[in-house]
């Protein structure tokens, strides 16, 4: 998941140049089925290459709770598909949302 995005400015050579720095916070892994497991047992290195999800990685992580019909949104790039978390973890002691 995408925490924070920001951009510095720096000249070099009298050229004007943009750094952009994203930080990350890992939720979960996909398994070699592309089932989501939430937590994060391997960790990437700070030079690994970073990916953008797709549609079927997304259906992977909210999947498991579309039976129960509690949605919270869209996903913004698919605006026909619907998010849906287990409602139980709002009532619940441990409040698992994934």
């Amino acid at each position: 998941m995408v925490f924070k995005v920001h951009e510095e400015d720096r000249f070099e050579q009298g050229k004007h140049l943009s750094d952009r720095f994203f930080s990350f916070i890992p939720v979960g892994e996909l398994k070699p089925d592309e089932t989501f497991i939430r937590g994060v047992r391997h960790y990437p290195t700070p030079s690994a290459k970073i990916y953008a999800v797709g549609l079927t990685e997304i259906n992977a992580i909210f999947s498991q709770f579309r039976s129960y019909e509690f949605f919270i949104g869209q996903f913004s790039a698919h605006k026909d598909y619907h998010l849906s978390l287990d409602p139980r973890a709002l009532f619940s002691r441990t409040n698992r949302f994934w």
